[in-house]
């Protein structure tokens, strides 16, 4: 199909699998996408530069002018205007897994609350400090898992102190709400915390992209001093590491990017991208917790997931085309879950970012391990709408434009004075950017309580609930300091500085130790070859793996089957995503570093002993959007 052809072809309709023929399963897909020849042009083109890809992804965009949903139809891209990194790996949620594990630690309920509320404004910390990117699209029956190993934030009787991946040497303390709101499960001198700060002017200015900042492949996520050698470029460039940064830095993913970077031979390119799979101290060390994640994409027409998140011995639990998700915490008692679906959409100046049908948000659930004896509270968060502006003038910067609601259901109160039924809700309103003046990125909201009889959905705005009802508000800037206030106080608390935290390092398993449908094994000829900038050959690679697919979907048909999700059950109805026994085991083994065996890492030890004191330094990122 020429591209004229497809300018003037109607918008299509996404159709789910089910309704479709074996063979218009396994056709290319039509009318706005790019043909094979066009995406093979695209990523042949000379003009590789930022305005460049712009050009092309403006070329892209304008096919979409009037269809409903972008994402359900599965939008297709060249590879040299994708990120080197699966879309499972990149939707995950847990930049800052130490804020989602502290929330069963906390006794009063409000605090529980701005806990919760911290965790919801760090989940997508990479974009704020990072840049906007397009991973890979997900296969159906694709998965991936890996872990955090972290020390959670100090907590004393007066506040909270992050201690892991700081951008700057003293962040600001956290202060509780009650002055005994925690269960004393940390060594923290009492009243050490110093005067909570008052609320200070913001700045409002637009940042330009910050270079180099650490997605989440690290080789070690411990706040190690030696290890200094950070990578520029390599798999761990899932949005490279800031210079300032106080967390441990990447010497696997070095050893990574130096082996692409010099041409290596075929062997010390698969022991460096090995390397950067591990990405991971193979023992828990003393003193941290431990977060296992799993996510698996349970559906391609429309694309969604679900994902499982738990960190056991703090009882807390999560869960994230559409894909399922599910990540654990052992040592905190606490899960979190859910399901992802994204739509999109673009006005012609802007691409508009919306959850899905399927998406109703993430839930946060504290389990019998959790500390403040609240087993069995969930805390539902949704999503709010998001769009990526600046296309047309080639400066592209985010704005959040919807409401997003955090609602506390269910649990026992096993301490305190007892439990009369009321739970809390929070309401966050992110304001409207001006096109004249510059972005100020405002949210304000407001925390408050209702009845066991109450509709906890009655309110929809801040306005709305009634001054009897409310224990506190917030204010501030999402991409800057939070602060908020207590019912009868005069002085406002800080509740988070963005600022101050980095995304938090992850580990994964070596290539050698996954299974062939997961996410990094499968694009594994992809991310090689755009690392080595070979677009062509990567996009060839992409394609190979996208047709794979829909010639599978087609044989499925034809035998007159129908996918099962092997992690998660099916039914996903409620949001709330189910382990099978497989999922189960998937999570425990990650728990129990199954694949990470000594052998991989002597591997990793070999490869970062030869290559990470030659580690490119290149401060230059090609995948950067363009600054202001």
């Amino acid at each position: 199909m020429s591209s004229s052809g497809a300018d003037a072809a109607p918008a299509p309709v996404a159709t789910n699998d089910k309704d479709a023929t074996a063979d218009e399963l396994a056709a290319p897909p039509e009318a706005v996408q790019m043909t094979d020849e066009e995406e093979m042009g695209a990523a042949a083109d000379k003009d590789q530069s930022d305005s460049g890809k712009l050009k092309t992804l403006m070329g892209i965009l304008k096919r979409m002018v009037g269809v409903k949903d972008i994402a359900a139809i599965r939008i297709s891209l060249p590879a040299n205007l994708l990120e080197p990194v699966p879309n499972l790996e990149y939707w995950n949620y847990l930049d800052r897994g130490d804020f989602f594990t502290l929330v069963p630690d906390l006794d009063d309920p409000l605090d529980r609350m701005l806990a919760v509320l911290r965790f919801t404004f760090t989940k997508e910390l990479k974009y704020v400090k990072g840049k906007i990117c397009k991973p890979y699209n997900s296969i159906l029956g694709e998965h991936f898992r890996c872990h955090w190993d972290f020390e959670p934030a100090k907590v004393t009787d007066s506040h909270i102190l992050p201690v892991q991946s700081l951008a700057v040497e003293a962040p600001e303390p956290l202060p509780l709400a009650s002055n005994q709101a925690r269960t004393p499960t940390f060594n923290a001198k009492k009243g050490s915390a110093p005067p909570s700060p008052l609320v200070t002017p913001q700045d409002q200015s637009r940042p330009s992209s910050v270079r180099n900042l650490s997605m989440e492949t690290s080789n070690n996520s411990s706040s190690n001093n030696n290890s200094t050698s950070s990578a520029k470029k390599g798999l761990s460039k899932l949005l490279g590491r800031k210079k300032s940064t106080k967390d441990a830095s990447e010497a696997a993913n070095a050893a990574a990017s130096s082996a692409h970077a010099a041409g290596a031979s075929e062997d010390a390119t698969d022991n460096a991208n090995d390397a950067a799979s591990v990405s991971g101290s193979s023992t828990q060390r003393a003193g941290k917790r431990r977060l296992c994640f799993l996510t698996e994409q349970v559906s391609h027409h429309p694309p969604i997931s679900s994902f499982f998140c738990e960190a056991k011995d703090a009882g807390v639990s999560h869960h994230p085309p559409i894909s399922s998700f599910f990540c654990e915490a052992k040592d905190a008692g606490v899960q979190l879950y859910g399901v992802d679906q994204l739509g999109a959409k673009f006005t012609g100046t802007s691409v508009k970012v919306f959850p899905g049908e399927q998406n109703q948000g993430i839930f946060l659930r504290l389990t019998e391990n959790a500390k403040c004896g609240a087993a069995g509270e969930e805390y539902q968060i949704t999503h709010p709408t998001a769009s990526i502006n600046g296309l047309l003038r080639g400066s592209l910067w985010v704005a959040i434009c919807d409401n997003l609601y955090v609602t506390c259901r269910g649990g026992k109160r096993d301490k305190g004075e007892g439990d009369d039924g009321s739970r809390l809700r929070a309401i966050v309103e992110y304001k409207d950017e001006s096109w004249i003046t510059k972005a100020k990125y405002a949210l304000e909201g407001v925390i408050y309580s209702y009845g066991p009889n109450d509709d906890p959905e009655e309110y929809t705005s801040a306005k709305q609930v009634p001054q009897d009802k409310v224990l506190a508000t917030f204010e501030g800037c999402w991409k800057g300091k939070i602060t908020y206030k207590r019912k009868g106080d005069k002085e406002s608390r800080v509740l988070l500085n963005i600022t101050d935290v980095d995304p938090i390092s992850k580990s994964v398993r070596p290539l050698a130790a996954q299974e062939e449908m997961e996410s990094r094994r499968i694009w594994e000829p992809v991310t090689n070859a755009i690392l080595g900038k070979k677009y062509s050959e990567a996009t060839k690679n992409k394609q190979d793996i996208e047709q794979m697919q829909r010639n599978a979907a087609a044989e499925r048909k034809r035998n007159g089957e129908t996918f099962v999700p092997r992690f998660f059950d099916a039914d996903i109805s409620d949001g709330r995503p189910k382990l099978t026994d497989e999922g189960r085991k998937a999570i425990d083994g990650e728990y129990q570093l199954a694949g990470y065996d000594g052998a991989a890492d002597d591997k990793v030890a070999t490869v970062n002993a030869g290559k990470a004191e030659d580690a490119d330094e290149d401060d230059e990122d090609d995948f950067q959007d363009a600054q202001n």
